[in-house]
């Protein structure tokens, strides 16, 4: 099974990389990987958020989202440790 779990990273991080290949907008990048990555793990929603920083501190941006309905009600900004999305950036851990 760990041989199979590798070729199957390699075999993603390969075609993203070619999907990705010169691509330089930050948020049609944002959106391409989004848009692969929440079908290919299964995920019913997804949110992408980048690291920002403005005078003060660090936060989070959305920066591209899957299947979000409601975009009045997504966050726009999360600063760091703010709710489980900030704790877990601040952390570097994934949820």
């Amino acid at each position: 099974l760990k041989n199979a779990e590798q070729d199957w990273l390699k075999t993603n991080l390969a075609r993203f990389s070619r999907m990705l290949q010169g691509e330089r907008d930050l948020a049609t990048v944002s959106r391409m990987i989004i848009s692969e990555l929440a079908p290919l793990v299964n995920a019913q929603y997804g949110l992408f958020y980048v690291t920002n920083r403005d005078e003060e501190e660090s936060y989070l941006e959305l920066a591209a989202s899957y299947a979000a309905e409601g975009k009045a009600a997504i966050r726009q900004r999360v600063d760091f440790r703010e709710g489980l999305i900030g704790q877990s950036a601040a952390d570097k851990r994934a949820i």
